[in-house]
């Protein structure tokens, strides 16, 4: 729990709003017990992508920074757990519920075209999650068993035209951390 710990202060001390603590609170009574699958509780993950997307928005788009904080740290609770719309519009606003929506998979096996459409159509708010979501499952990787490895970068490498399209001010992020990972696991493109 130290590093959760650790994270969570982090992103209070980046946005330190009401709201944004009523977030965290909110993703990890949601996300407990869940785990990805190096072992870490899945929570770490949604707010890592709350402060990469604060981060963001201090350094770009100040207004939004709040609003980002919330949306990455609650960008899976619609996909992993039991949290409704209504429960994220009513806690955390119209906006935040649609953003979290566009970033959530209908179905498992939803093809990227389809759902990077949807996250596109969702808003500025959305792409930026989405980038520092996809960022920081790259960043995790490493973890993960080699068959799942190879199977992610081969599905995202096919999805880098979209990306170039959907985020061209993120694309060279996204390419940028396709190729270590490839190049890491001896893959050639």
């Amino acid at each position: 729990m130290d590093a959760t710990r650790r994270l969570v202060e982090e992103l209070q001390a980046l946005v330190p709003d009401t709201i944004v603590k009523t977030a965290i609170e909110f993703a990890l009574a949601r996300h407990e017990g869940q785990m990805r699958l190096d072992g870490e509780p899945h929570v770490n993950h949604t707010i890592r992508v709350g402060i990469a997307a604060a981060r963001y928005a201090l350094g770009n788009k100040p207004k939004l920074a709040a609003d980002l904080a919330i949306c990455g740290v609650l960008h899976d609770t619609l996909e992993d757990t039991p949290t409704t719309d209504e429960e994220l519009a009513s806690l955390f606003g119209k906006e935040v519920a649609r953003t979290v929506r566009a970033l959530s998979h209908v179905e498992e096996e939803e093809p990227e075209s389809e759902y990077y459409a949807r996250v596109r159509a969702g808003g500025l708010m959305a792409v930026l999650i989405k980038r520092y979501d996809r960022l920081d499952n790259f960043a995790s990787l490493v973890g993960a068993p080699k068959k799942f490895q190879r199977k992610v970068l081969r599905l995202q490498r096919a999805a880098l035209p979209i990306w170039r399209e959907m985020d061209p001010e993120g694309y060279d992020l996204i390419e940028a951390a396709i190729m270590e990972n490839e190049r890491r696991l001896g893959i050639g493109a």
